[in-house]
C-alpha cells in the first residue's frame, strides 16, 4: 500500500512538474498558464538564439505520455528579450494579445517588427534602444504603454492605427531621425517629452 501510495505522489509530482516546466523551442521559452493559453518568456538566458528571424509561435504542444495538449499563446512576457542583441526581426502572431514592459528593451540589432491584427497592449517601454527603422501599430491596439520608442534612433517612420487617441509619455523620446509619424484623426492627446529630442 506504501508503495501504491509513493507511486502515485511520484507521478503526481511529475505531472504537475510538467505543466509548470518551460517549453524550449528554438531557443525560446513558452510555459503553460492554464489549461488552454500559454505565455512567451523569450530567449534562453545564456544560449544564442539559432537564427537571427524569429517569429513566436502562435501555439505549443505538451506531450504528457497519454495525451498531448496544446496551448494558445497569448503573451510576450516582461522583458521577455531583454538585451538580445542577436535578434533581427520578429513576427508576432495574431494569438498574441500583449506585449509586456520591456519585451524587446536593448535589442539593438532588431530592425524590422510585424505585428498583427489582434494585439492589444504594448507595454512600457516595449522597443526602447532597438534598430527599428519603420514601425506599424495595428488599429487592434488598444493599449500603449509609456517610452515604446524611447531612443530608437533609427527610427524614421511610424503609424498608429485608426484606434488610437493619445501619444503616450516619451513614446518617441530620443528618436533623433524620426521624420514621419502618421496619426488617426481621433488623437486627443500627446502627452509629456513624447517627441522630446527629435531633430
Amino acid at each position: 500500500m506504501k508503495k501504491l501510495f509513493l507511486s502515485f505522489v511520484t507521478l503526481l509530482f511529475i505531472s504537475v512538474s510538467a505543466v509548470k516546466a518551460d517549453v524550449i523551442i528554438n531557443g525560446i521559452a513558452y510555459q503553460p498558464i492554464s489549461d488552454s493559453t500559454a505565455v512567451c518568456h523569450g530567449y534562453v538566458l545564456g544560449e544564442t538564439l539559432p537564427w537571427k528571424n524569429v517569429t513566436i509561435r502562435s501555439s505549443i504542444e505538451i506531450d504528457y505520455g497519454e495525451e498531448k495538449k496544446r496551448y494558445t499563446v497569448k503573451c510576450i512576457n516582461s522583458m521577455a528579450f531583454y538585451g538580445c542583441e542577436d535578434l533581427v526581426s520578429v513576427t508576432v502572431p495574431s494569438s498574441v494579445d500583449i506585449i509586456g514592459d520591456y519585451a524587446f528593451s536593448g535589442c539593438k540589432n532588431l530592425k524590422e517588427v510585424w505585428l498583427s491584427v489582434g494585439l492589444d497592449s504594448i507595454g512600457n517601454f516595449a522597443f526602447e534602444y532597438t534598430g527599428i527603422e519603420n514601425f506599424h501599430i495595428p488599429k487592434s491596439v488598444r493599449h500603449l504603454g509609456a517610452g515604446i520608442f524611447n531612443n530608437c534612433k533609427k527610427l524614421e517612420r511610424a503609424e498608429l492605427g485608426e484606434g488610437h487617441t493619445r501619444v503616450t509619455h516619451s513614446m518617441f523620446r530620443g528618436c533623433e531621425n524620426l521624420e514621419y509619424v502618421f496619426f488617426p484623426v481621433n488623437i486627443l492627446t500627446i502627452e509629456g517629452y513624447a517627441f522630446d529630442g527629435c531633430k
